[in-house]
């Protein structure tokens, strides 16, 4: 999993530029899945009903990369570090971020206990994990992938809202 499926530098200079895609579907235990398929499966159809199958892949893979290239670069330059990282939260989050630009007064539970509406979450979250980025050196969570799904489902906003809306 580690040379295959996980985003980092290393793999990247070695070739295994499938890394930057693939690390969206790798877990590393049982509840890091979890947390992503609990909050997949109340936010992905909802969004795939609007703007359908092909239009939600295209958000999901781009939520993916953009984590993947956030998580490259912005550990690379303020953690100094290569930043191995994986999981499904980065595109999770650009589809949390995108339903956030298309609802953002709906109510979402935070850990399935907490209403927040839509747009404070995403804000708070975007918060977060800016802030851990630029100053916890020792966290495990990938606050630079998290930021760069966010980024890409409000980007994915602002392009579809243009087409569709």
């Amino acid at each position: 999993m580690h040379q295959n499926f996980q985003n980092s530098w290393r793999n990247i200079r070695e070739g295994r530029f499938w890394c930057i895609i693939g690390a969206a579907f790798s877990h590393s235990n049982a509840a890091h899945i979890f947390m992503n398929l609990f909050s997949f499966y109340f936010l992905a159809p909802p969004i795939v009903h609007l703007i359908g199958n092909t239009s939600f892949l295209a958000l999901y893979f781009l939520g993916g990369i953009a984590c993947s290239t956030f998580s490259l670069l912005l550990n690379q330059s303020v953690k100094k570090r290569d930043g191995y990282s994986h999981g499904a939260s980065g595109a999770i989050f650009a589809v949390m971020s995108f339903f956030a630009c298309v609802s953002p007064n709906t109510t979402f539970l935070i850990f399935g206990v907490i209403p927040m509406p839509a747009w404070a979450c995403v804000s708070a979250f975007f918060v977060w994990d800016g802030f851990s980025t630029l100053t916890d050196r020792a966290s495990i969570i990938d606050g630079a992938g998290h930021v760069g799904g966010v980024v890409a489902g409000v980007l994915y906003y602002i392009v579809k809202r243009r087409l569709l809306f």
